[in-house]
């Protein structure tokens, strides 16, 4: 079972969390957008930009899970209080 947990959202700035798909003995590989990350083939992944991101875990030729999280990353707002008169 692979179980990356909720969707996450962050505002800009933030650090992007590790991402773990919680499988010790496994082969990993992670996808941003549905492509493959080159050289993301560890049990965990910190991501660096935003999107959908899923990590296949197998044993051998055995899969053992699949599993998507999105990550947002949303601007900062900016409120502008009117000055008072």
């Amino acid at each position: 079972v692979v179980a990356l947990g909720s969707d996450i959202q962050l505002c800009t700035g933030n650090p992007f969390p590790t991402l773990d798909a919680q499988n010790s003995g496994a082969s990993f590989q992670w996808f941003l957008n549905g492509a493959a990350i080159s050289g993301a083939t560890q049990q965990t992944y910190t991501p660096s930009a935003a999107g959908t991101y899923m990590v296949n875990v197998s044993v051998g030729s055995s899969c053992l899970g699949i599993d998507t999280v999105e990550v947002t990353v949303n601007p900062n707002l900016v409120i502008t209080l009117p000055a008072n008169q």
